[in-house]
């Protein structure tokens, strides 16, 4: 069959050839090596480094089943602002205008976010007999008012009631509601207001553990020990990978690196990333030894790292869009059989304490991090009994290779069940 996938903000394989694939990026791997042809439309904006593509518009061949289109549409600098508003629109708009002249899909998946995005499948899925299922990753636009002083969300919402109809029109129009989680599904039925089905259905972020080539892994230890990380003798070091963005809440972070650096000062924090709150970040740590900030990191130095770390750190900020949620983050640490240590999340919570994998502290307490830090610290068997069960969770729930092939198949079922044209749009 062939499949069209709709995500925007995820590394792609023709980045280059060290790109660290996420959920769609994998998700298309294994669509391919099951036989399907498969086109990503994603966004010549590159999210993360804020750069553009020097190919746009035009479909790239990554090998002979796979092909991928950078869509056109205006970069920007800040996750919330007004020009990625209009990157969003265009690139949705740049879509419906190219998606008419290529071969007919049998089954679209669009990420949900953009809601811009997701409505042009549905509407290019009513048009064309094509069903739609949206892929729920956060719960946009919700999260956007949740970050908002409690008085001002009820004008917010009221002003921006345009992004709830996006919202509703999409979630109307797919035939199906996917997500990472259980709650994640539940939110995405509630805006298409009708009563879920068995196409519904939470399918957990996978990651894959595949030990980089020895010439990689190569460089990543020169690249590690470059910056002082040598492998021996061996500095205890906690990890952090992702987005300094507003997500997390790394004021907790830095005062507890100052704690740490007076009572555990052979601990190394190392924080890899960039986002818009790494300057911040940088003149916090300038004083700070413990603190190390590489910058972005590749999925070899990743790989590397986070095997020499005691514990991976998570410190998102108490949304529902992460209390609901199991984010890549924990289970890119488990991968590797790291505890975590996260603020404490819901779901996320109830996880780490069901499989004594981690530790947890409140928003803020920056008492209760550094006493998680130095429990995992002093504490070498209750370190190792920690990484067994994370390993061993990994397995069983978040392998790339399980995820993955079951979402492949629940795409090939609703191909199956879904021969008709669809009904026009119900507008909302």
């Amino acid at each position: 069959m062939r499949v069209w996938l709709l995500t925007v903000g995820e590394p792609l394989p023709t980045d280059n050839g060290r790109a660290r694939l996420w959920r769609t990026g994998l998700l298309a791997r294994r669509l391919v090596e099951r036989g399907h042809d498969v086109v990503w439309w994603s966004s010549a904006f590159d999210h993360v480094h804020r750069r553009l593509s020097p190919t746009v518009d035009t479909p790239i061949a990554v090998g002979q089943r796979l092909t991928v289109w950078h869509l056109a549409g205006t970069p920007y600098r800040r996750n919330i602002s007004v020009r990625r508003l209009m990157n969003h629109y265009q690139v949705a708009r740049r879509f419906s205008q190219l998606a008419a002249g290529q071969p007919r899909p049998d089954v679209i998946l669009s990420s949900l976010p953009t809601l811009e995005l997701s409505c042009a499948a549905v509407d290019y899925g009513a048009a064309n007999g094509v069903p739609v299922a949206l892929d729920v990753r956060d719960l946009w636009p919700d999260v956007l008012f949740d970050m908002l002083p409690m008085g001002t969300r009820g004008v917010a919402r009221h002003a921006m009631h345009w992004m709830t109809r996006q919202l509703r029109r999409s979630a109307t129009g797919a035939i199906a509601i996917l997500g990472v989680t259980d709650e994640f599904v539940q939110w995405g039925v509630e805006a298409a207001r009708r009563p879920p089905t068995s196409r519904d259905r939470a399918f957990p972020m996978g990651y894959s553990s595949r030990m980089p080539n020895q010439e990689d892994l190569n460089a990543a230890r020169g690249f590690w020990s470059a910056r002082g990380l040598d492998e021996a003798p061996q500095r205890p070091i906690v990890c952090f990978f992702g987005t300094f963005g507003w997500m997390f809440d790394f004021k907790t972070v830095m005062f507890a690196a100052e704690r740490l650096q007076e009572v555990a000062p052979e601990l190394r924090l190392v924080l890899c990333g960039t986002g818009g709150k790494i300057e911040e970040i940088r003149r916090r740590a300038s004083g700070l030894s413990n603190v190390l900030l590489p910058g972005y990191v590749g999925p070899s130095e990743i790989w590397d790292l986070m095997r020499r770390s005691i514990a991976g750190l998570a410190p998102y900020r108490p949304l529902r869009n992460f209390d609901d949620n199991l984010p890549n983050k924990p289970i890119e640490y488990l991968s590797a059989g790291l505890p975590i240590i996260s603020c404490e999340l819901r779901l996320l919570k109830r996880l780490i304490e069901q499989y004594e994998c981690g530790l947890t502290y409140a928003h803020g307490d920056v008492d209760g991090l550094v006493n998680a830090v130095l429990r995992l610290l002093h504490n070498p068997t209750l370190r190792a009994s920690m990484s067994r069960r994370a390993g061993q969770l990994y397995t069983d729930r978040f392998t790339a290779e399980v995820v993955y092939d079951s979402m492949a198949s629940h795409l090939e079922a609703l191909v199956e069940v879904e021969g008709s044209p669809r009904a026009p749009l119900r507008q909302v």
